[in-house]
């Protein structure tokens, strides 16, 4: 009976020998792993339907390993250097739908891209959430914070974007006063995007909690350089549709004297722009139309340049006989006017009545004509 109970220990520890021997070893098959796709990355494929059939087997193997090896150390670099390439041929993807005449789309068309555009944001977003969820302390993680954070703001879902700020402050390390640094630039981001979800949505509970965080944001920190940013948004939150005009006087490139005052009774279009700007120059020969058809009747153009090169600025306006007033300090994006009404893109532009009430913003080509004809006819 000893005897046997001997034997059965022994083969129960030899048992237990041999399944550790066949115990899968990570660090060896990672290893192995390795040698794998180096000698697949210095293959030199002669087409590119080669390539692909490399770049997929490498994608295979390095799936397979994260899905037997999940816990192991090396795991989430093989998983962020999976994200990293499926993100790049999202980012790189080329629409299905093609436009039959690309200067004049159908809404069907454009109907159609707008999906697939959605689709390749879904799966971008799913892709980095999952990650993050995976690997929420993993270094990297916080890169695919902010890049979720951009896509939320992109896509109009400000409350998601301020939760992902949220997360990023949690995952910061607090040594080196590294969370004082990032707490400042979090808050100035939320403020924009409370500001974004404004202007997408008038709300006056919303306005409130904007001037609030604000000033809040000015007593915390009261020498932070983006106090004076901040107090421009908090200053042009009138600056919408049925406010009144923000008054401004300075001089034109001219030497005189600038002042909405001198415009009252008037329809007049404050347009910011610069030479530099496609958008601007090509939107130019309608503005300079619509100026053309309603000028003798009442209606002006304050033109703000945002031009660095004055002289290039006073060619092209001679060229294109732009004879309205232009207001422009060679000063670029820190034009004092441009900073004074806030403007962080163009063109920009906004149609004020006889009045000097803000009626419409942003009007091109053919509306801005009809806007203008309507205003002029109001008495």
């Amino acid at each position: 009976m000893k005897k046997l109970s001997t034997v059965l220990i022994f083969s129960l520890v030899l048992m237990l020998f041999l399944v550790s021997c066949n115990k899968p070893n990570p660090e060896e098959e990672y290893k192995e792993l390795s040698l794998k796709i180096a000698e697949l990355k210095t293959a030199k494929p002669t087409s590119k339907e080669e390539q692909a059939k490399v770049d997929t087997e490498i994608k295979r193997i390095m799936t397979e390993f994260i899905a037997k090896f999940p816990n192991y150390e090396k795991t989430a670099d093989l998983s962020y250097e999976l994200v990293e390439v499926r993100l790049d041929e999202l980012k790189k993807a080329k629409p299905s739908t093609q436009f039959k005449n690309p200067k004049a789309p159908t809404a069907e068309e454009l109907n159609k891209m707008t999906e697939e555009r959605n689709k390749i944001i879904e799966e971008a977003v799913q892709i980095l959430t999952t990650f993050i969820k995976d690997y929420p302390d993993y270094d990297k993680s916080q890169d695919f914070r902010y890049e979720l954070r951009d896509i939320y703001s992109f896509t109009g879902k400000h409350d998601k974007a301020i939760n992902m700020l949220d997360e990023i402050i949690a995952h910061t390390p607090e040594s080196d006063g590294k969370r004082a640094k990032i707490e400042e630039q979090v808050t100035i981001e939320k403020i924009m995007i409370v500001e974004q979800k404004l202007k997408a949505a008038y709300s006056k509970d919303l306005e409130e909690k904007l001037v609030k965080d604000i000033e809040e944001f000015n007593k915390k920190y009261p020498d932070s350089k983006a106090k004076s940013y901040l107090d421009g948004i908090k200053r042009t939150l009138t600056l919408r549709i049925g406010s009144p005009i923000l008054e401004y006087e300075t001089k034109d490139i001219k030497g005189v004297a600038f002042s909405f005052k001198k415009y009252k009774g008037k329809v007049l279009l404050l347009d910011f722009w610069a030479t530099w700007c496609a958008p601007c120059v090509h939107e130019m020969p309608n503005v300079l139309a619509t100026y053309n058809k309603f000028h003798k009747k009442g209606f002006d153009i304050i033109g703000v340049s945002f031009d660095s090169d004055l002289k290039k600025m006073k060619e092209f306006i001679i060229k294109e006989k732009m004879s309205w007033c232009q207001i422009a300090d060679g000063k670029g994006w820190n034009s004092e006017f441009g900073k004074f009404y806030n403007i962080r893109s163009i063109p920009s532009t906004y149609l004020i009545d006889r009045k000097g009430v803000i009626r419409y913003m942003n009007l091109r080509g053919k509306e801005l004509e009809e806007a203008v004809d309507k205003l002029i006819k109001e008495k």
